[in-house]
């Protein structure tokens, strides 16, 4: 079967509710490519979704797949509407669009190529599932990784950034929670790091299926839960640890919850915030019981660390 083969570009803020709408508009194979584009490629490339076009700024191109057989024209159209309605309240940046078309065996496998195994942090190695470990990595702590549809590949930043802290702060026989999970790979590495339990949340089915098949991959179905849900709903007890990966907005909307499922002294580790996004966090973070303990940086992305105040 042939695909139509879409790369759209887009503001950095705005790529985790893009990544979103583009799967519940019923794309496959969302991509995220990290990518600055040029003024050039700027200009060479399709642009007609906004009337006037904001400044060059650090943009990020996701790549999704429409089946030939499917209405292009009409899920274009949808995408318009939603990138102008996103346009209100946030920069959602170019919006240029690239057309091509690809073979549904292509697709399925080409990206793998690029997914090598890497370290992450100090003792971590992330393996996909069909690579070999190399010899650099034998003897550390190992997660094999399917990333599937969900996000958590480990190559992005503020995923990085998550397992680095979890490394730093993460304790022997904690309890820990992983909302919005994605493929389950903080959660995995909490429990490769010593967490006694963990729980990873999702609301995203396609994500919640991931993860799960990636807890079996790594033997780890005795001390991971991957559940479908909201937050509050899902967690029965509090919490040692909690750790969320996700956009700012969404932090900062989630901390009342989240102080709500933690222990007193409990560590709550975020990350998915854009630099100039960071003073909301910290605002959210102060006016709902938590004292800051670190604020961590890598490219554009922040990841912070804050402490629950006892009550």
């Amino acid at each position: 079967m042939e695909w139509n083969t879409i790369t759209l570009s887009v503001d950095d803020e705005a790529v985790d509710q893009v990544s979103q709408y583009l799967v519940e508009l019923g794309v496959l194979g969302v991509e995220i490519l990290d990518y600055v584009i040029t003024d050039e490629e700027r200009t060479q490339l399709f642009v007609d979704y906004m009337d006037e076009q904001p400044p060059l700024g650090k943009e990020t191109r996701l790549r999704f797949y429409i089946s030939k057989e499917d209405d292009l024209e009409g899920k274009l159209q949808l995408l318009q509407l939603e990138l102008l309605r996103l346009s209100e309240f946030m920069d959602v940046g170019s919006c240029a669009l690239d057309f091509g078309t690809t073979q549904e065996e292509d697709w399925a496998n080409n990206w793998k190529q690029h997914y090598k195994p890497f370290k992450v942090g100090e003792r971590i190695w992330v393996k996909p599932l069909w690579e070999t470990l190399p010899e650099e990595g034998k003897g550390q702590m190992v997660l094999d990784i399917d990333p599937g549809m969900a996000f958590g590949s480990g190559t992005h930043e503020t995923t990085a950034m998550c397992i680095a802290l979890l490394e730093k702060y993460l304790e022997p026989g904690q309890s820990v929670v992983d909302v919005g999970c994605g493929s389950g790979i903080l959660g995995l590495a909490a429990a490769k790091l010593g967490a006694a339990e963990t729980l990873c949340i999702d609301l995203d089915p396609n994500a919640v299926i991931v993860a799960k098949e990636n807890v079996a991959h790594n033997g780890l179905s005795d001390k991971v839960r991957v559940v479908q849900g909201n937050l509050i709903d899902q967690v029965e007890a509090p919490a040692d640890l909690l750790v969320a990966n996700i956009m700012a907005e969404v932090v900062a909307f989630l901390t009342g919850d989240v102080a709500k499922v933690i222990k007193d002294g409990g560590l709550y580790i975020t990350s998915g915030i854009i630099l100039k996004k960071v003073d909301l966090v910290k605002e959210a973070l102060r006016i709902n019981g938590f004292t800051l303990v670190e604020v961590r940086t890598q490219g554009d992305w922040a990841a912070l660390v804050a402490k629950k105040d006892p009550r």
